[in-house]
């Protein structure tokens, strides 16, 4: 729950294509004036011309796949594959005529969460700095040397442990671009 969402629709993929069928008929129920299609391929992009909004953002084409950007009624202007997917995110905002700014997630953990946080971290000295660096999606990946270095400077000058997340692609034990003292 988030007090930024006004309504949120939720599709059990799993239910099958009556669920489906039902979840477009509820987006289309709202009558949404626009509609952002942060995906690059082909489900979102149905999902946001279903929707019904007459107007539709979505990827330029050489973001996007599968033919998506046909789907679109216009386009944030290309991004490139390689960019974040926050900074891809904030174009959508900027073709709004929103301001640029900072960005804030409001984001609150639950107490059993801080709770296994503080059993994980039982031992380890303050202050910490934890980094994810990686994703399955090269899109969605920091950037590895630049995030090291920021860090390195905190465990030198700040006497910070840092704490490296990520996933298995990320393999941390054999990376040579990445150099925590």
């Amino acid at each position: 729950s988030s007090d930024l969402l006004d309504r949120l629709h939720v599709v059990e993929r799993r239910a099958g294509i009556g669920a489906l069928a039902a979840f477009v008929a509820e987006l289309r129920r709202e009558r949404y004036d626009v509609a952002l299609d942060l995906g690059r391929g082909l489900k979102s992009a149905l999902l946001a011309r279903g929707s019904g909004a007459p107007r539709r953002i979505g990827l330029d084409r050489r973001d996007a796949r599968e033919g998506a950007w046909l789907l679109a009624t216009e386009c944030v202007p290309p991004q490139g594959i390689e960019t974040p997917k926050l900074v891809q995110f904030l174009a959508f905002g900027e073709r709004l005529g929103v301001a640029d700014g900072s960005v804030e997630f409001g984001l609150t953990p639950d107490p059993a969460a801080e709770r296994t946080a503080a059993a994980l971290l039982t031992g380890v000295p303050e202050p910490i700095v934890v980094a994810s660096l990686g994703s399955s999606c090269p899109s969605r990946r920091w950037f590895p040397r630049a995030t090291a270095a920021v860090l390195d400077a905190l465990a030198r000058y700040r006497g910070v442990v840092p704490v490296l997340t990520g996933t298995a692609a990320d393999a941390f034990g054999n990376r040579t671009d990445v150099a925590i003292v």
